[in-house]
């Protein structure tokens, strides 16, 4: 660590000539090294280049290889490198209205659709999309709503007279995007149901083949609350070593859906509760245990909150200048969170598309959606599940 610096590479001529000339798990080492530092590699022999491009290159880029000619990743978000300025989140709420509108207008039920701006008279029976801008409760204990499209902005009344909708409206938070319908005039109408832009399954899929994908996330590796015994467990059960089902062989997939580590640094005192206090460190010993899993499983990994990558979402694919042991397992594709993939596509079948997010949001939703809140859905993930899908449909 003295000799080998980044003054090393940047002043003495010829260093990778001089590597070139050592044994090949020598020359990954200090690729590797290099990567840590945060130098380029540059490797002069062409036949060098091509084995560092193939050991460097991410899985993402290489998904057409026979290994993963069944995972296809669908999308990723852009991530600019570049200051966040105010036009930036102005245009981001714009193109979520937008999209979650377009969900809403595709409801049969809401009909007499007006945009604010619009709205003139005394009007009966309309219908608003806009996004809650504000939400105060008033002196008679009503709900008021301010609300506002890409035309304007205009007041909506939930009287505590009618149980249910008060119900609905006493969830919503700041920037949610509804449908109204409502009766009223410009200055202010009053809200007779409120409606959630729900996902619709346009079209249930059944895979000619009986395959199978598990889920987890939060592995928390390098915490000394990391749960070594359960996650051991959890390799044997995916390595059919523990005998609870004949189906073991079918799982195909391993979806690991954010905090693969516990991080370094993500709260004030998290020190005192780390087994493992340097960030790379625990990235190896992540590798280390997914490493066990059998190598017929393709395993897509998306970061989250506490991951070695910036907290704002969308967050990008996980460092290699950290997480270079998860890059070196032939059976992992790594994704930015959040990300859609298709797994499972045959030459006569689509494939399913999965969306991967960690879900650092619902953080917000457990403290702010008031039946969340005092149902203390924050320990009681089975509460938000119950809220927000109350079919209970796959």
């Amino acid at each position: 660590q003295r000799i080998i610096t980044k003054n090393f590479f940047n002043n003495i001529k010829n260093t990778d000539l001089m590597i070139q000339t050592l044994p090949l798990e020598n020359q990954k080492y200090i690729e590797r090294l290099k990567i840590k530092l945060g130098l380029n590699i540059e490797i002069s022999k062409e036949l060098t280049i091509e084995k560092l491009e193939k050991e460097k290159k991410h899985k993402i880029y290489d998904i057409n290889q026979d290994k993963f000619s069944d995972v296809r990743v669908v999308y990723m978000p852009t991530i600019l490198s570049k200051k966040i300025e105010v036009d930036d989140f102005s245009k981001y709420f714009r193109n979520r209205f937008i999209e979650l509108r377009n969900i809403l207008q595709e409801h049969q039920e809401l009909t007499n659709l007006v945009s604010i701006g619009k709205l003139s008279g005394n009007r009966q029976g309309i219908t608003l999309i806009g996004i809650v801008s504000n939400k105060r409760t008033t002196k008679n204990k009503n709900i008021l709503l301010e609300m506002e499209d890409l035309t304007g902005k205009i007041f909506a009344l939930v009287n505590a007279n009618k149980p249910e909708l008060f119900k609905k409206a006493e969830d919503l938070v700041l920037d949610d995007v509804i449908a109204i319908k409502c009766s009223g005039t410009r200055e202010m109408v009053f809200i007779n149901d409120i409606v959630f832009p729900d996902a619709m399954l346009q079209e249930r899929k059944k895979s000619p083949e009986d395959v199978y994908a598990a889920f987890t996330g939060d592995t928390h590796f390098g915490s000394m609350k990391f749960v070594e015994d359960s996650f051991l467990k959890f390799v044997d059960f995916l390595n059919g070593k523990i005998k609870t089902s004949t189906e073991i062989e079918k799982i195909k997939y391993l979806f690991i859906v954010g905090d693969i580590v516990d991080g370094v640094g993500v709260y004030p005192g998290q020190e005192k509760e780390l087994a493992i206090k340097d960030v790379e460190d625990q990235y190896v010993q992540a590798a280390e245990f997914i490493g066990k899993i059998r190598k017929d499983i393709k395993i897509i990994i998306c970061p989250g909150n506490h991951d070695a990558v910036r907290i704002m979402e969308p967050q990008p694919i996980l460092n290699e200048k950290y997480a270079w042991s998860l890059y070196e397992l032939d059976n992992v594709l790594l994704t930015t969170n959040p990300a859609l993939v298709n797994i499972a596509a045959t030459k006569d079948f689509s494939g399913f598309n999965v969306l991967l997010y960690h879900g650092y949001s619902y953080n917000y939703y457990a403290n702010n959606v008031n039946s969340l809140r005092m149902n203390n859905a924050y320990s009681r993930p089975e509460i938000m599940y119950d809220s927000w899908c109350p079919t209970k449909t796959p």
